[in-house]
């Protein structure tokens, strides 16, 4: 039964792999690359650019990119503490190793990229976990019980969302939103339990995001050019460079399948020709 579900699964997974990828290319393929130069990197005119390349506080070009640079080379971060968090989150059920929840945390944002309101993405973790034989469905209760485990995970999501406020802050300086630290604690706050607490579809999601970001940051001088820069930046950073890194995974994964498959089809025929 277990082997059945595992071919299943490997089918499916694939599936969501191969789809996951085409909507990216479609999401890219539509995407407004005006946005970028004509609000956030390439002259912020309605965000106080002056003459010199400077914005209203100072930054230059290069300044702006070495602010994005920066909120990009820690992409990887969230995913590897996510990873750490599901992994935590599945202790009393299964010893995952750190390997087997990227994967399956992975698997769950490509799931969650092409599903209304990311609905696939923790069915997709449940189904890749469910594809190991050593998952202990029966110790739920137990598993629910557990109240050090949870306290971990709210300490781990805490450390999650600092990253992504410290890789907000960054990118809306490098727009032209230069918010003081006690200004950006509260407006990147407010923002992301605004975005957490009311979802949106894929197909809407920067213009659902990009419509709470002016809501809430417009309270400090931000435009909706700047803003739908900086929430295109984020979800470049943090949604595609993830998915990319998904997708190779995904790939070695399937390799690494077919290795296994082969090796214990050649270890069946040895046992019955002895």
């Amino acid at each position: 039964m277990m082997d059945t579900w595992q071919k299943i699964w490997r089918v499916v997974s694939g599936v969501i792999s191969v789809a996951s990828f085409g909507y990216l290319v479609y999401r890219l393929a539509i995407f407004d690359w005006g946005t970028l130069t004509s609000a956030g990197l390439g002259g912020l005119s309605e965000g106080g650019m002056s003459a010199g390349g400077m914005n209203e506080g100072g930054m230059n070009e290069g300044g702006r990119w070495l602010f994005i640079g920066i909120a990009a080379l820690f992409f990887p971060v969230p995913v590897l503490i996510e990873a750490r968090r599901w992994q935590v989150m599945m202790r009393g059920l299964s010893n995952l190793s750190f390997r087997e929840s990227l994967r399956q945390v992975l698997t769950g944002l490509q799931a969650g990229f092409i599903t209304p309101y990311r609905v696939g993405e923790y069915p997709a973790r449940v189904a890749e976990a469910g594809a190991k034989a050593d998952v202990q469905w029966s110790n739920w209760r137990v598993w629910l019980r557990d109240w050090r485990k949870w306290l971990q995970v709210i300490g781990i999501t805490a450390v999650k969302y600092i990253i992504w406020g410290s890789q907000l802050w960054c990118v809306l300086w490098a727009c032209g939103i230069e918010l003081g630290f006690v200004d950006a604690v509260s407006a990147i706050a407010v923002y992301y339990f605004c975005i957490s607490v009311f979802p949106s579809v894929p197909i809407a999601d920067i213009g659902v995001k990009g419509g709470w970001a002016l809501l809430i940051f417009g309270e400090y001088g931000g435009t909706a050019p700047q803003l739908t820069a900086v929430v295109s930046i984020i979800w470049g950073i943090n949604t595609i460079l993830p998915l990319l890194w998904g997708y190779v995974i995904a790939c070695r994964g399937g390799r690494e399948r077919r290795a296994d498959a082969q090796r214990s089809q050649q270890n069946r025929e040895v046992r019955r020709e002895r």
